[in-house]
């Protein structure tokens, strides 16, 4: 297929394809902030989840500026600092809002 005259059409496609998964993440996390950040405004949250709140936008922050790099540059090599902010904690409860010891589903939220 490489050899094909089709080929190049189907990597610009398939790069289309891409960019637009990427557009559409970034989309979906504004819509979700734009509901969720207003909704914290009188929370009083608990004393960890700010730290780990603060780990996670600097990984947001981190695959931002790559991506923002990676547009402007066509580069998507990721230095060491980058790939541990991204692969650090993976497991640290990003999914904990489902534990069945939250109060009415309120993760980190005194009541």
């Amino acid at each position: 297929m490489e050899n094909s005259s089709f080929a190049p059409v189907l990597r610009s496609v398939n790069k289309t394809l891409q960019f637009q998964d990427f557009k559409k993440a970034c989309h979906q996390f504004l819509l979700a902030t734009h509901d969720l950040v207003p909704a914290l405004q009188d929370e009083d949250l608990d004393d960890d989840v700010t730290p780990l709140t603060e780990q996670h936008l600097a990984r947001l922050r981190a695959a931002c500026g790559w991506g923002a790099h990676a547009l402007a540059t066509g580069e998507i090599d990721k230095d060491e600092e980058l790939v541990r902010l991204l692969h650090d904690n993976d497991d640290s409860g990003a999914d904990e809002e489902d534990g069945d010891d939250d109060e009415e589903g309120s993760a980190g939220v005194r009541t």
